[in-house]
């Protein structure tokens, strides 16, 4: 809060000292000084009695005003409240106020004016009783002309300017402070600009000088210029005097990439230091705490990496990286200040703890050993571990270079040549109940893998290529040895051979000895031609008869080693088909034989041919858990097989077969000559059979009837001929 009084008038009293006295005659100077000695004590008499005495204590001088209000001839209690009356009067009448083109009408007392009652009646009773002349004349003053005394005004600035402040808000325009651009390849100096601004003082002032006169007059706050605080000059000159990098970016590199600051990233790293060009240091680490990210890294250590052909890397591993912000701040700087284009930035790098050198000695240890790898062998092969399964087994340490082997995982690579070695006994059959052992049968094999996996750690450990794989034989020829259980007779078929020739008759027989007894393991495939034996030669004990070829586009029943092997097969396949069993493989005559379909199991198109010489076979699956075997036997006259297990509880439904395409035969006797037999004998080969396509339904349910399979068997016969093969003449 200020206190301000307008200046008043006062009495200035001035006097001098008489010279000093002489013993000269008195002349008329003398009475000259002696009238200038007299004077003015007369006329400090004449204003004596014109002042009068001082008032009493707590009384006013007499003619002392206070605006309109006057002080003298009553009790303080009685003029106070109508000088506080004459104050609210003035402090509540509007005024104008004026901030540039902004006006308002608005009361002293809302721009914080106010008047101190107490201070002003201070005042009063002050005229009149300070010094001699000067209270003298201040009473001489009331006496004759009045005297006002002006109020004592209070300013609330505080106020004043909250009022005056929104006002300003259309005036005021800061000054802009010359600047650093980019004009084209240079930095220039962007030109400065005064401001304006309001003057509060003046107008506060003057507003108080109106409350002590009493006098609500306009108020105006007058406009001022101000100067920024950098202007075109002195940054022009600081410019010039400078080598700051102005013509082209800064480029700042690593060990391997670079960045660059553009001219207008520079601008913004230069600021004033005084009356000197400086780097803003906190704006150039701001810049390079967001460039660290992509420098920074932390160390990585090199490592053995399995491929996934089971093969073997090293990883390259990482330095550790880290961006030296204040190094790297400096000599940006520098860089900038000394008008160089390119800098280096700091970069404090260390090697990480495993390096690419210190593993690759354990690097060519493992690829040396899974390129060399490990052979199993037995007494009746060899076959090597197979490279990413044996891979897969190795682990290491790169810190000591150990290596050892999971053996779950190792036992996992041996399990498929275990596999392969381990095989039952051979030739063992399936004859009156009982599992007995063949001609030629050996005891069967069994492979330990975990057995295996100590020779394999050992050979793999110290270099060798070869392990023995742990097997042991197996003696057992029994039934309950082998977990064979065989109780039903599944599916059986009965075809008639008894009007074949004798070399036919002998083909089946020894066709259906060597298939008799046949097991067939859980999950396996029975295949015709290797129950036989594989073959069917001259040697297996089979003679010449006749088969079934194509030949030219024509269709010939010619010589043939084993000719009648066929009937055993296909009173094979339909003894299997009525078992419900899986056909795999299966391939039908090219013409139809009526004995085939005419027996126990028979159907019309229910037939199968092979010829284990060009790869023809007859196949069927077991689905079951438990053990199958094929019983065969033929008489002379009628062949029989039947397919046994333990009964599933199976349903097999069959729909009677469907002909269609029927194609006539042509009964004309067709006679060729066969040089094979003796001179004028005849040997009747094909009877002639009508052409047609057969389709067969078979649908396999287990006990709960769920299907199984679901199966349309189909074959396609041509018309046969009535062929009689003569013997030359």
């Amino acid at each position: 809060m200020s206190s301000l009084n307008p200046a008043q008038d006062t009495l200035d009293w001035q006097s001098s000292s008489p010279p000093a006295s002489s013993k000269r005659p008195r002349s008329w100077q003398s009475y000259l000084s002696i009238l200038a000695m007299v004077l003015p004590a007369v006329a400090l008499l004449v204003v004596g009695l014109l002042a009068g005495q001082t008032p009493a204590e707590g009384d006013i001088e007499r003619g002392v005003t206070v605006g309109d209000v006057k002080m003298d001839g009553s009790s303080w209690e009685d003029v106070k409240p109508e000088l506080q009356a004459s104050f609210d009067r003035y402090l509540e009448s509007p005024i104008m106020l004026t901030v540039g083109q902004q006006s308002v009408d608005i009361t002293p007392a809302e721009l914080g004016i106010s008047y101190d009652i107490d201070a002003t009646h201070e005042k009063a009773l002050g005229i009149g009783r300070g010094g001699l002349f000067a209270s003298t004349g201040e009473r001489i003053v009331a006496h004759t002309s009045g005297y006002e005394v002006a109020p004592v005004v209070r300013a609330d600035e505080a106020t004043f300017l909250s009022v005056i402040a929104p006002l300003a808000e259309e005036v005021v325009v800061p000054p802009t402070n010359a600047t650093f651009y980019v004009d084209g390849n240079a930095i220039a100096v962007r030109e400065s600009e005064t401001g304006v601004g309001v003057d509060p003082s003046d107008a506060l002032r003057a507003l108080v000088r109106s409350a002590a006169d009493g006098e609500s007059r306009p108020i105006e706050v007058k406009t001022t210029v101000v100067q920024p605080d950098v202007d075109t000059a002195e940054l022009q000159g600081i410019l010039e005097e400078t080598s700051l990098l102005t013509d082209s970016p800064l480029l700042m590199k690593d060990a391997d990439n670079a960045w660059a600051y553009e001219q207008s990233d520079i601008v913004g790293f230069v600021t004033l230091d005084g009356d000197e060009i400086a780097i803003d240091r906190d704006a150039v680490a701001a810049s390079l705490n967001a460039l660290a990210p992509s420098i920074n890294q932390l160390a990585q250590n090199a490592d053995i990496i399995r491929e996934e052909d089971g093969t073997f890397s090293i990883s390259d591993g990482a330095i550790e990286r880290e961006l030296d912000i204040d190094a790297s701040t400096d000599a940006i700087a520098d860089a900038i200040m000394n008008g160089d284009s390119e800098v280096q930035l700091v970069v404090a790098e260390s090697e990480p703890l495993m390096t690419k050198e210190r593993l690759l000695p354990l690097y060519r240890e493992l690829t040396e050993m899974v390129t060399r790898g490990v052979t199993l062998s037995w007494s009746e092969g060899a076959i090597a571990l197979d490279k990413k399964a044996f891979s897969n087994s190795i682990y290491w340490n790169v810190n000591t270079g150990d290596i050892w082997f999971d053996h779950e995982a190792l036992a996992a690579a041996i399990q498929p040549i275990a596999d392969a070695a381990t095989r039952p006994p051979t030739n063992l059959r399936w004859l009156n109940g009982e599992v007995v052992a063949g001609e030629g049968a050996k005891p069967g094999l069994r492979a330990d893998v975990y057995e295996t996996i100590p020779a394999v750690t050992e050979a793999a450990s110290f270099g060798h290529e070869y392990a023995e794989l742990a097997v042991v034989e197996d003696n057992y020829v029994t039934a309950e040895g082998l977990g064979i259980d065989i109780r039903h007779v599944l599916g059986s078929s009965t075809t008639y051979y008894g009007d074949s020739s004798g070399n036919r008759k002998t083909n089946i027989e020894v066709a259906s000895r060597a298939l008799n007894g046949t097991l067939i393991a859980p999950h396996s495939t029975f295949s015709f031609n290797d129950a036989i034996g594989g073959t069917a030669s001259l040697e297996d004990g089979y003679m010449m008869g006749y088969g079934i070829v194509a030949k030219d586009g024509e269709i010939l029943t010619v010589p043939s080693v084993a000719g009648g092997i066929c009937q055993v097969a296909t009173t094979t396949f339909q003894a299997a088909f009525w078992a419900g069993m899986p056909i795999e493989t299966r391939s039908w005559h090219l013409y139809w034989i009526p004995r085939y379909g005419n027996g126990p199991g028979g159907l019309t198109g229910l037939d199968a041919t092979v010829d284990p010489e060009y790869g023809l076979d007859f196949e069927f699956s077991n689905p079951t858990d438990t053990w199958l075997a094929v019983s065969a036997w033929a008489d002379g006259t009628n062949l029989t097989i039947e397919v046994w297990g333990v009964n599933q509880g199976w349903n097999v439904q069959v729909d009677e077969p469907v002909i269609t395409n029927v194609v006539e035969a042509d009964q004309t006797i067709v006679r060729r000559t066969d040089s094979s037999l003796n001179p004028g004998q005849e040997v009747r080969v094909e009877t002639a059979q009508d052409g047609f396509d057969a389709s067969i339904h078979r649908v396999v349910k287990d006990a709960e009837g769920n299907v199984l399979s679901d199966t349309t068997f189909e074959s396609y016969y041509l018309p046969a001929q009535n062929v009689i093969l003569v013997g030359p003449s």
